[in-house]
């Protein structure tokens, strides 16, 4: 008992047994595909951008132990630090309180619909931002270069994982300095701003090829999304309560997508625990000093809720109109990780608060009475939906054995330095080894050699992007007049890889053997390699 009374052992602990319930997949054989994340036996290539650290050190990871493990490792990672980090903001509050945020900083929708969907650096960018609020208390409270190094590195570390957070690191600092009035402490100002600094010149590694490179996350793939996309990455409104499953952290854009069942668990009663959670939160905020989290909370979550209503879509479109880099945030939904943050961090604090009022048996009986209810809160229903459904969603997944024959006559055969475009042109497909579920297409992490995939998410009502070399656009013309093999000859892409056992939306491999391209590899109805004859 005495090693459990350290809060960093804790802390581990407890944040090594939300992983082992929530990430069971690494215990079975395959590889892990998701919507947003697709792990297979080669690592995918690394190119500039924010994310540039970490796909490297997943690279390396890959290298060493494979796909398989790596993406296991991910997960498990991604839930382990979401309970971790929280336990670490709170440390210093008794062991019961510290316990309670670990709990819930893991098992909550906001994570679990992330989770679910392979958004893995998301949910490590959002736990990361309680360890920056516990470097910015450090600084506070002893002013000096340790401080401000582990402030800018943490921060750094929060946009390598999810660029997306920079906005919403910003708004959380804002808040902070405003709350606890830097500018008037001059040293704690002098050293904030070091922080800021070190961070800003540090993330130019991203920034520069975000603005001056091309492909699917920069500045130029920014500028054409629309109403259309804000439109379907629009929070997810309850039925019965609207936009009110937001403070539930409810409500993520993939709930309507039917591919994962949403942590209500099917009842109806989900805003009691709910009301429970919040009503903690407000006696946090009343007993500590960390009340000002509700300012960037309620704007995180007014930004969340703002696409899903006429007049806030008309705002974020004509915003966009002006400054294109508000598509970045076209996904608002992971803006209510500022409510996320501040729920978890201030109802751990309204158990303590609770608690701290008494004295003696009584204090350890509110104590016990307080954290049970909120632990119960957060497992009913939403966190035990979260440890019973997730190892289903995130089932490993097994290639089927003609991928494995096209990748080896490619590696045989193609040039390392030619082109290879993918078909059927789909950024996301059900595969059936991926047990139909919609994932993201995984032939970068499986195929040797240079890949054209398609990274559209071909939103309705919005025109195909053209792509590399035209190919989007060429791919959705009649194929009668030969329009995609025309793009494809012109780029001077002779071979094209067609995955099999999918269904080929647009005849595009009738189209192209007609056209001058032959099959040099597998069978119709199976993986096939073609080459152009000319």
């Amino acid at each position: 008992m005495r090693v459990l009374a350290s809060p960093w052992i804790r802390a581990c602990l407890l944040a090594l047994a939300a992983a082992a319930l929530c990430a069971r997949p690494i215990a079975g054989n395959g590889y892990l595909l998701a919507l947003d994340s697709s792990f297979g036996p080669r690592p995918s290539a690394v190119t500039a951008s924010f994310y540039a650290p970490v796909n490297v050190v997943l690279n390396l990871l890959q290298q060493l132990v494979g796909g398989s493990a790596t993406g296991r490792i991910y997960l498990g990672l991604a839930v382990w630090l979401a309970a971790f980090c929280p336990m670490v903001l709170l440390r210093r509050s008794p062991w019961y309180a510290q316990c309670c945020a670990g709990l819930l900083g893991a098992l909550n929708p906001w994570v679990y619909d992330h989770l679910a969907i392979g958004q893995w650096g998301v949910v490590v960018a959002a736990a990361l931002l309680f360890l920056w609020l516990s470097a910015w208390h450090s600084l506070e409270l002893q002013p000096g270069a340790r401080a401000a190094i582990r402030l800018a590195v943490v921060g750094i570390a929060i946009a390598a994982f999810s660029a997306n957070f920079i906005g919403i690191l910003v708004v959380l600092a804002a808040a902070a300095f405003v709350a606890s009035r830097t500018w008037r402490f001059p040293q704690r100002r002098r050293w904030t701003m070091a922080a800021g600094a070190m961070t800003a010149v540090a993330l130019l590694y991203g920034a520069i090829p975000f603005f001056l490179a091309g492909g699917s996350s920069s500045y130029e793939a920014v500028q054409h999304i629309a109403r259309p996309d804000f439109v379907a990455f629009a929070s997810t409104t309850d039925q019965s309560f609207g936009l009110l499953n937001l403070i539930g952290l409810y409500g993520h854009w993939t709930e309507r997508l039917g591919q994962y069942p949403v942590a209500t668990g099917g009842v109806g009663w989900w805003l009691v625990p709910v009301v429970v959670l919040v009503l903690l939160a407000l006696v946090g905020a009343a007993t500590s000093s960390r009340s000002w989290m509700l300012v960037p909370a309620a704007l995180g979550l007014l930004v969340s809720a703002s696409t899903a209503s006429a007049v806030g879509l008309s705002v974020f479109v004509a915003v966009d109109s002006h400054f294109p880099l508000i598509g970045v945030y076209r996904e608002v939904g992971k803006w209510s990780s500022l409510w996320l943050v501040a729920m978890v961090a201030l109802a751990a604090e309204g158990v303590a608060g609770l608690a701290a009022r008494a004295s003696g048996l009584r204090r350890e009986l509110i104590a016990a009475v307080a954290g049970l209810v909120m632990a119960l809160a957060t497992l009913v229903p939403a966190g035990s939906a979260q440890i019973r459904n997730l190892p289903a969603v995130l089932r490993p997944s097994q290639y089927p054995g003609d991928w494995y024959a096209a990748a080896q006559w490619m590696a045989a055969n193609i040039p390392a330095l030619d082109e290879v475009a993918v078909l059927p042109w789909h950024l996301y497909q059900a595969y059936p080894f991926s047990h139909e579920r919609l994932v993201a297409n995984p032939a970068g992490a499986f195929f040797p050699g240079r890949l054209l995939t398609s990274q559209d998410p071909e939103l309705i009502g919005v025109a195909p992007a053209p792509g590399p070399h035209g190919i989007g656009t060429a791919v959705a013309l009649p194929q009668a007049n030969c329009a995609l093999a025309s793009a494809l000859r012109s780029g001077g892409v002779r071979w094209v890889l067609v995955e099999g056992a999918l269904p080929d939306t647009y005849g595009s491999t009738q189209a192209l053997l007609a056209c001058g391209y032959s099959a040099v590899e597998g069978h119709s109805g199976q993986t096939q390699v073609l080459r152009s004859g000319s």
